[in-house]
């Protein structure tokens, strides 16, 4: 639906938009998963999770023209979102009769699980006396399918200021709020899906800019540049978190507490001549955590804050009664002040493009350069590993026609080798001891390779 109107005074309701939108997705786990019972051996099904994403979204702006140079615009996203995810769970009835072993206490909510020694769908553990199967077999759980629903709904707002100081020269405050939205996380590393032990809370983040537009050089020269300041409380980050369940750490989101971002860019657009026309731009920003504290009960991650300089193991919380598989008690890590992964420091972007007729043929040629650079940034919280800073340059020339376009292309020019992005995944040795097949690597990192040069050419018609 939408809807615009505009009073006397100048006040106008943009389109407001209503969006229903469902998106099903799903996310098939490569191990072997613990779909019945088997002895001995793996059987090589694919273990499934499900997402159903249903959202409602409506946008309105209004504008305010509070004298002839000064205008305020003040627009707001609603957005509902209702998620439905469903995931393997260990059968507490079928897998304690058939394996031997007992189901673990009701926990503080009330809830059963399998024995420890089932911490997903790819484990295995030793059929103990008293199970159905034969006694000293390996076996995985039996498994069953839950689901569970997270719905969530928020206003952003946002204001803008604007004064025209001149023709030319435009300057702008600005305050907005954003908002991501949290949700049941399903990168728990091969555990069993426990909604109640891996849901996020929504992100939030408080943004305030100041700016100014300026039009140069009779209009040849545009300049832009601005001051921005971001808060956030509850970012969402991945990271290890201990499953008291299993009594060990596996994968989730949660949210981290709070970070800062402030920085400012400048960019500028000028038209050398009527065929040549060059453009750059250059971003700095500092991004910490204000706010992270995490309980891991893994000695990597202890190790991890250690190297970073961050105290490792700042308080110790007993389990009592003491885990019988060896596990440590939780640890309280820090790491506030960190900065935030994967934001580099400075970046620049230029362009450079030549356009001009083509003799007498009615058709025009151009050229072109594009190049960018990010500065080194750390892979992960932990601030240990980092990525290095790369240049990348893409070139472009090609011949333009009343409704086609003829592109010849070099993607990656130098033939860059830079990683320029991966995750760290720590040491995970630990995975030989407690069943996932394979296991996990001494020191996991996870990167993906860049491409290498691209030779290309493509052709596009308009009609």
């Amino acid at each position: 639906k939408e809807r615009v109107s505009q009073d006397e005074d100048g006040r106008t309701i943009s389109p407001a938009i209503f969006r229903d939108a469902t998106s099903p997705s799903s996310l098939v786990n490569g191990k072997p998963p613990a779909n019945s019972i088997i002895t001995s051996v793996f059987t090589p099904m694919p273990s499934t999770v499900s997402r159903d994403t249903e959202s409602l979204s409506a946008y309105a702006q209004l504008e305010f023209d509070l004298s002839e140079t000064i205008k305020l615009t003040v627009e707001g996203r609603y957005i509902d979102e209702e998620l439905e995810v469903s995931g393997p769970v260990c059968d507490i009835v079928a897998t304690p009769a058939l394996s031997g072993r007992p189901n673990q206490p009701p926990d503080a909510n009330g809830d059963v699980f399998c024995d420890g020694s089932f911490r997903g769908s790819s484990s295995v553990a030793e059929v103990l006396a008293g199970g159905s199967l034969p006694e000293g077999s390996l076996t995985k759980a039996a498994i069953l399918t839950d689901t569970a629903k997270f719905d969530d709904s928020f206003i952003a707002p946002k204001a803008i200021l604007e004064w025209a100081a001149s023709d030319s020269q435009l300057f702008y405050a600005s305050i907005g709020k954003g908002i991501k939205p949290g949700g049941i996380s399903t990168i728990t590393a091969g555990s069993f899906f426990r909604p109640n032990q891996n849901t996020f809370d929504k992100e939030e983040l408080w943004s305030y800019e100041l700016g100014s537009k300026s039009t140069l050089l009779d209009g040849d020269l545009v300049v832009n540049s601005s001051l921005f300041y971001q808060d956030y409380s509850d970012k969402q980050v991945g990271v290890s978190r201990f499953d008291p369940v299993i009594q060990t750490d596996v994968g989730s989101i949660e949210n981290a507490g709070e970070a800062e971002i402030y920085g400012f860019e400048i960019e500028a657009i000028w038209r050398v001549t009527d065929a040549l026309t060059m453009s750059g731009g250059y971003t700095f920003v500092d991004a910490e955590y204000t706010d992270f504290v995490i309980e891991t009960s893994s000695a990597n991650n202890v190790a991890r804050s250690l190297a970073a300089g961050d105290g490792g193991c700042l308080t110790i919380i007993d389990n009592d009664p003491a885990p019988l598989d060896g596990q440590s008690d939780i640890c309280i890590v820090d790491l506030t002040d960190n900065e935030v992964e994967d934001v580099p420091k400075h970046s620049f972007v230029g362009n450079l493009r030549y356009q001009a007729a083509a003799g007498d043929t009615g058709l025009e040629w151009f050229g072109g350069l594009t190049t960018i650079y990010r500065a080194e940034r750390f892979m992960d919280e932990f601030n240990i590993k980092e990525l290095d800073s790369y240049w990348l340059t893409d070139a472009r020339a090609g011949l333009i026609g009343d409704n086609w376009e003829l592109t010849f292309f070099v993607d990656n020019v130098f033939d860059d080798d830079t990683v320029k992005s991966g995750v760290d995944f720590g040491s995970q040795v630990n995975t030989v001891k407690q069943g996932y097949f394979p296991p996990g690597p001494t020191d996991g990192v996870v990167v993906s390779l860049p491409d290498p040069r691209v030779v290309g050419a493509r052709l596009n018609f308009t009609f």
